[in-house]
């Protein structure tokens, strides 16, 4: 490393941290509209989640700390909440014969900054431009994967190493993008699935949370055949 991009080092390690806390920061709720959503609420659905998936949580504040740049998203972000719109996505796929039981026993959303904050607040200290430094994404296609997931592994990943739930494997996001990562299980008239979407964005990006959310509904109700 140069000289002259030590003497930059702190203040874009401070940059990086205050891109994080921007992030994980309370807002107003996003506002999704829902033509009918009151023909859904006759859906009978039982939430099971651990009351920590309804919260927001920072899981560390400074560079190099564990967990750094991944926030778990609260369900105050969005209006209707996550589970209301999921709600009303089983009512629309289903028809006129509504599932007799719905049970939700997770439904977590997470944050993935890390590498996207720390690109760019070098960047900014060097002079170079933000979406330079945080890249683009022009195909529409492309910003969602979705897999099943091993209930046992995300049960394990508890406590301090709960942030490696918003962890991501290089294969699935190579650039480094910046992500939401959604993660659904349900029971459906007794048929047991859990799935997962990761969904790629710009820093910051307006509307990314709601689309994230919709791509992770359409893929997780599919698996269930609803």
């Amino acid at each position: 490393m140069k000289p002259s991009q030590l003497t930059r080092l702190p203040a874009a390690l401070l940059a990086a941290s205050a891109l994080v806390l921007g992030a994980g920061c309370a807002a107003p709720p996003m506002v999704v509209p829902v033509a009918g959503l009151e023909a859904s609420a006759r859906v009978a659905l039982t939430d099971l989640r651990p009351a920590t998936e309804r919260e927001g949580r920072l899981f560390a504040m400074l560079p190099l700390q564990p967990g750094f740049g991944v926030a778990r998203i609260g369900e105050d972000r969005l209006s209707p909440p996550p589970m209301r719109l999921l709600q009303h996505r089983v009512f629309e796929r289903a028809g006129a014969q509504p599932p007799a039981a719905v049970k939700v026993h997770h439904l977590a959303i997470y944050q993935n900054n890390a590498v996207a904050a720390m690109r760019a607040a070098f960047a900014t200290a060097g002079g170079a431009s933000l979406q330079r430094a945080t890249g683009t994404i022009d195909d529409d296609a492309a910003r969602a994967v979705n897999n099943l997931v091993a209930a046992e592994r995300f049960e394990a990943l508890t406590g301090d190493d709960e942030w490696k739930r918003g962890a991501y494997d290089r294969r699935e996001n190579p650039g480094h993008a910046p992500a939401l990562i959604v993660l659904v299980e349900t029971e459906i008239d007794g048929t047991r699935v859990f799935t997962r979407t990761l969904y790629k964005t710009m820093l910051h990006e307006a509307g990314a949370l709601p689309r994230a959310v919709a791509a992770a509904l359409d893929y997780h109700l599919a698996q269930q055949g609803r």
